[in-house]
């Protein structure tokens, strides 16, 4: 009688779904995701100000030391900036080098190769070239002839643009186990992973 029993109730039991976790985050996060979106929107461009931290922490019904949190991290990120003498915060845009930065950063973090690079490059420069080339202005024509004329390389114009570049690299050629470090991608295989550098 007891497994006649067991039998029903498991019949009539119901099943009990699964539900992933809940993310939860701090208010800060929240606020600097909001600004960080209407910044990437453009309805708040390059080097407009945003409203004093008592306004902001009015609008998004929290504390001012959550606002103040969320500007930090985005002003870590390069996406604000305080002007000298000035309490409020303006939107910038991050600078090239910090934008490489973290990018080679991620990067290594992830074990990337050369050859994963390379992979993607082979796939995305050709349909980014033919889209360029389609939209180029005569000023940038006149721009690419200038440079081309004046027999300046790619490698100098990096350079122009990062001059801790050439002392990194030479840095990084010097030392035998940042070479070794850099020599196997995710595969397995023996291939160059990117320098601290790039």
């Amino acid at each position: 009688m007891s497994a006649a029993r067991s039998a029903i109730t498991r019949q009539t039991t119901p099943v009990q779904p699964e539900f992933a976790p809940i993310r939860v985050e701090p208010a800060y996060r929240k606020v600097a995701a909001a600004l960080l979106e209407r910044i990437t929107a453009r309805t708040i461009n390059a080097g407009e100000r945003l409203p004093a931290e008592t306004e902001l922490a009015r609008q998004f019904g929290v504390h001012r030391g959550t606002v103040r949190e969320a500007l930090r991290e985005l002003e870590t990120n390069g996406v604000l900036k305080r002007e000298r003498g000035s309490k409020l915060m303006m939107v910038t845009r991050p600078a090239r080098v910090d934008v490489a930065a973290g990018v080679s950063r991620a990067l290594a973090l992830h074990d990337v190769s050369y050859h994963d690079i390379w992979e993607a490059l082979t796939a995305l420069e050709p349909p980014i070239a033919a889209a360029a080339a389609r939209q180029r202005k005569p000023k940038d024509l006149a721009r690419i002839e200038t440079i081309v004329a004046a027999g300046v390389t790619v490698e100098q114009t990096a350079e122009g643009r990062n001059p801790h570049r050439s002392r990194a690299k030479a840095d990084f050629d010097r030392d035998p186990r940042a070479r070794r470090r850099a020599g196997a991608g995710m595969d397995g295989q023996t291939h160059p992973r990117l320098p601290p550098w790039v």
